[in-house]
């Protein structure tokens, strides 16, 4: 029996990807993404164009698979997006495939150590904690921050998508504006536009990846005893905002989330003391 094979219709769905704008580094997971659908086809023995896959063999596929969750999701959406590039029915869409929710650790910190961290960080990391911990920025986002983004106290931010991403502007709190003129005191002299360069090493003057944005706040967390991630500051600015008696759907525009769903179930952390407050009035209400 002749194996199915896809790499004539990937150098098609290639070059559909770069018109749409799609990062490099995306169009290679959609591509990984559909020789494992194309292994999994030829593994159950399926004929013809791999472009005429009905919902039966999505489903057939969806079992065989031999990755995590997530990446049978990511795959599956991958391969529907190849069968829309050539004109065919999104037949992925149709097979109404569910999927099992994986536990994700969010990690939370509490305002008490996020204060006494800022006491021992350097100026580049304390900016880099109060942008994530007054903004709410992506450890991305803060990378990115070019000087010329920064308008007296308006922060131009690159958000998440394709090329540059969503840009939103941001007012710049107090805190933050007194942290970038600290830094900008000890900041290393360079012609480099971007906000946060590296200090030291042969890339002493280059922009901070956002990798590096990473590494420095688990540094800065793992000193001072706290597990730390640049998330951990996006969740304790949403979850300080709710505490503060913020509306909810000002909390997600200021995360900047589509669904206030994703705000309320994996940035916020209600205070247990709020717990505790809520079943004490529904005592008193029934008169317990």
């Amino acid at each position: 029996m002749q194996k199915i094979t896809c790499e004539k219709e990937l150098v098609l769905f290639d070059d559909w990807l770069v018109r749409k704008g799609r990062k490099r580094s995306t169009i290679r997971t959609y591509k990984e993404g559909i020789r494992s659908i194309t292994v999994a086809l030829n593994s159950m023995g399926f004929t013809g164009c791999i472009l005429d896959i009905t919902e039966d063999d999505v489903q057939m596929v969806k079992s065989v698979l031999t990755v995590k969750e997530s990446s049978k999701k990511l795959y599956m959406i991958a391969f529907g997006k190849l069968l829309e590039c050539f004109g065919r029915k999104n037949v992925i869409k149709d097979a109404g495939l569910l999927w099992n929710m994986e536990e994700k650790r969010r990690i939370f910190i509490k305002r008490d150590d996020y204060k006494k961290m800022l006491t021992t960080c350097d100026e580049r990391e304390k900016l880099i904690l109060e942008l994530g911990g007054h903004m709410g920025l992506r450890r991305s986002e803060i990378s990115r921050i070019k000087l010329s983004d920064i308008e007296s106290d308006i922060l131009k931010v690159y958000g998440k998508g394709h090329g540059e991403g969503k840009v939103v502007f941001m007012k710049i709190p107090t805190p933050v504006q007194t942290a970038i003129a600290e830094y900008m005191k000890v900041r290393p002299s360079t012609t480099c536009d971007r906000l946060l360069v590296y200090s030291e090493g042969r890339y002493k003057g280059h922009g901070m990846s956002g990798e590096s944005v990473a590494t420095l706040v688990k540094r800065v967390g793992k000193r001072c005893d706290v597990t730390l991630t640049p998330h951990s500051l996006r969740r304790l600015f949403a979850t300080s905002l709710y505490d503060c008696g913020v509306d909810l759907n000002v909390i997600r525009d200021l995360m900047r989330h589509e669904s206030i769903d994703t705000t309320i179930s994996c940035y916020i952390q209600v205070n247990p003391e709020l717990k505790k407050k809520a079943v004490t009035a529904l005592c008193e209400l029934y008169g317990d």
